[in-house]
């Protein structure tokens, strides 16, 4: 177990966005704790409990735990808390952007935790209806720009760079200097959740095209 933290905790550390997160979010937690202590605004603890949690679901899931967290966030932030809804959806769509194919999956967790939490605040079906209409409309634009931004080109550090360029020449993953196989299979799993790739042959394929 404990190893197992360890190796945990240096991956974290080797990832600006995790690592980041996980400062951010530790920091974000105080804040609202302190809010909370100085206006006992129930929403304020809802908020520091979401927040505080979110550096095990990182530590365990790595950058998937982010997407996990975010999810539960915006369902209990619906939940729990009026008039969170748009902000909810918009915490899922850009979730919901990091694994592509988790995507209608929660977006239709997210419509069904909203008009329930709508539904049981007693609100009209013309509200309902423009909640999600909305929806929609929000989506049609999320879609675009999407689509523009999948056309960006891949981000790679050096350590990526190389590696790639040599599995394009026909190498495999235990022939690299300087890399221990389990090395090179670790940067490839961050570089293909950092550029939304499904598998190696996919990233390989977009590394190639781009040179």
């Amino acid at each position: 177990m404990k190893e197992f933290l360890l190796k945990k905790i240096k991956d974290v550390r080797s990832d600006i966005v995790q690592y980041s997160s996980i400062i951010l979010s530790s920091t974000i937690a105080i804040l609202y704790y302190i809010s909370y202590i100085r206006d006992s605004n129930i929403s304020c603890m809802v908020r520091f409990c979401l927040f505080l949690i979110y550096p095990f679901f990182v530590l365990l899931f790595g950058r998937k735990g982010i997407f996990v967290q975010m999810i539960i966030y915006a369902s209990i932030l619906q939940a729990f808390i009026p008039y969170n809804n748009f902000t909810a959806f918009f915490i899922t769509l850009i979730s919901a952007r990091m694994y592509k194919k988790w995507e209608l999956p929660a977006i239709v967790l997210y419509i069904i935790v909203a008009n329930m939490t709508l539904a049981i605040q007693g609100d009209s079906a013309v509200h309902i209806s423009i909640h999600i209409f909305c929806c929609i409309f929000f989506y049609m634009i999320y879609f675009l720009i999407d689509r523009k931004i999948s056309q960006r080109h891949l981000r790679l550090n050096k350590d990526e760079k190389k590696i790639l360029q040599t599995l394009s020449d026909g190498f495999t993953q235990d022939c690299i200097d300087g890399y221990s196989k389990s090395t090179v299979a670790r940067i490839l799993k961050g570089c293909k959740e950092k550029n939304n790739c499904k598998s190696t042959s996919e990233l390989i394929e977009l590394f190639m095209s781009q040179k």
